[in-house]
């Protein structure tokens, strides 16, 4: 491939007539190759990867270097109304799930998209990988309603997974393959659109609330109410498609914190009396517990003062860890316990937080690790924590310790001089912190006691070891270890030719 742009060291060139680029003077060991060339990315790289390039262990017996890209996989289509009408402006977005917060969440792989005169679209620059496609005609639902003077308006549905059904859950994959070019049609029928009037009822002082809005399965906005008075809370959305949706809605406290709540509405008729309700989130107080043997190092923090003064501490007087809720039900809810100076710093809390499910997250922050995180008879670290919309949740508890093992992992190879990446994956956690590394064995003086499963994978192109499905694919080949606290434990681990 010529013209393609190789970044190495700080220094740059473009490719040969034949794919040919040479830098000289390159240092012993791992170096970072970037490639960049349009229309063109790294072999079986993720769908929402990042990087575009390839590491290269540099050495007396590195030779000639291949390196490798692929073209990019295109969607086409067209999205057609009543009658075989073709519908302009209706928006198409590209879905693919990506690894955050301890799961994978479905997120936009690209920005959406508008079909133009014929309602056709075009989505260029996709990486190959598993994807998702909708359509949403909220623009062309409008011009639809704005047309129209009878008493019973009509709609197109208001967001549509391909191959046509108004349910996530229910879509189909494309699975899309390096320089494939695919069609994807959409065919959308007119049904019946309801008035829906009612009023948002606050519990508690507010500074400010807002209008409700109505979301998708990725909380992105698919109505807005058409009016909406702050005062009482009256809002009306006046053409609404039959079906099951997610309101949000959301104020400003009087501390000043934003709280968001996400409530299920099912639309099946006009309805004159809905009723969401808007309340400050509950308190749950966090007690963090360490359980330190070693020496405690040496730190030192600073913060600025409200006067603009700062103030110099050895950090004892901030919270030894920091625990954060993510909703398993909207990206846009999540909640934390504040990093400051305290007068108390092993008691937290955290506050305003909706009902709802969560996954919960703690991270230390004065060193050591998380040995449990529990709410009543909860393990936080293997269970989800539910808030219920009236009622109390049990303090959540975080025990921290110092009590590391050592882990050494050998990799036994085919052929001398093999390499291979080698992760390290806790088992039965939420949110598995995964060691990774290139080589042919890795040593760990301070890991974190628990079951581990240990993979050497001869490459990780196509390999997302963040799925659970995937690496489950390779269990068979994994080999198991478990660390124990202040103890030393061993394991060798066979590589994992990924082509075989």
């Amino acid at each position: 491939m010529s013209r393609v742009l190789v970044q190495m060291n700080g220094r740059s060139m473009l490719t040969g007539p034949e794919g040919e680029f040479s830098f000289d003077s390159v240092p012993a060991g791992t170096s970072f190759v970037g490639l960049i060339k349009p229309g063109y990315f790294i072999p079986a790289s993720k769908p929402l990867a990042g990087t575009m390039g390839h590491s290269i262990n540099v050495g007396p017996d590195t030779g000639k270097v291949v390196l490798k890209l692929a073209p990019e996989a295109v969607v086409t289509g067209q999205v057609t109304g009543q009658d075989g009408e073709p519908l302009e402006g209706a928006a198409i977005q590209v879905l693919a799930y990506m690894w955050m917060d301890g799961g994978h969440q479905l997120v936009p792989a690209r920005g959406a998209v508008r079909t133009d005169e014929d309602g056709n679209f075009r989505i260029a620059g996709l990486r190959a990988g598993r994807y998702y496609l909708e359509v949403k005609a909220g623009n062309v639902t409008r011009r639809v309603l704005g047309a129209q003077s009878s008493k019973a308006p009509t709609a197109y549905p208001a967001v549509v997974y391909y191959p046509g059904t108004p349910e996530l859950a229910a879509s189909a994959a494309l699975d899309l393959l390096a320089g494939q070019k695919m069609e994807a049609e959409f065919s959308l029928a007119l049904a019946t659109a309801y008035r829906l009037t009612g009023q948002l009822v606050t519990v508690g002082g507010w500074k400010q609330i807002f209008a409700p809005v109505i979301v998708d399965a990725l909380d992105q906005p698919l109505f807005g109410a058409d009016q909406f008075d702050p005062t009482s809370g009256a809002f009306e959305f006046r053409a609404v498609p039959a079906g099951t949706y997610s309101v949000r809605v959301s104020g400003t406290d009087l501390q000043d914190r934003h709280n968001v709540s996400i409530q299920k509405m099912t639309v099946s008729r006009n309805v004159s009396d809905l009723r969401f309700s808007l309340r400050p989130g509950l308190e749950i107080p966090v007690a963090v517990r360490t359980e330190f043997s070693k020496p405690k190092q040496s730190r030192s923090c600073s913060s600025t003062q409200p006067g603009g003064a700062v103030e110099q501490s050895d950090c004892s007087d901030y919270p030894p860890a920091r625990i954060e809720l993510m909703s398993t039900e909207s990206l846009r809810i999540r909640f934390s316990t504040d990093y400051s100076p305290m007068k108390d710093p092993a008691g937290l809390s955290l506050h305003g937080v909706a009902p709802g499910k969560y996954r919960v997250r703690a991270m230390p922050t004065m060193g050591g690790y998380v040995q449990s995180v529990r709410s009543g008879n909860l393990d936080l670290l293997r269970e989800e924590l539910i808030v219920p919309e009236d009622g109390t949740v049990a303090p959540i508890e975080v025990v921290l310790r110092d009590d590391t093992g050592a882990l050494n992992v050998v990799v036994r190879t085919r052929k001398p001089g093999e390499k291979a990446s080698i992760l390290v994956v806790p088992e039965d956690v939420l949110f598995p912190n995964i060691a990774s590394t290139m080589g042919t064995g890795l040593s760990f003086s301070q890991f974190t006691p628990g079951n581990y499963k240990v993979f050497a994978f001869d490459s990780l192109e196509g390999i997302d070891y963040y799925d659970t499905q995937t690496l489950a694919e390779y269990a068979s080949q994994a080999a198991r270890v478990t660390v124990a606290a202040n103890g030393n434990a061993s394991v060798v681990v066979d590589v994992i030719h990924v082509g075989d």
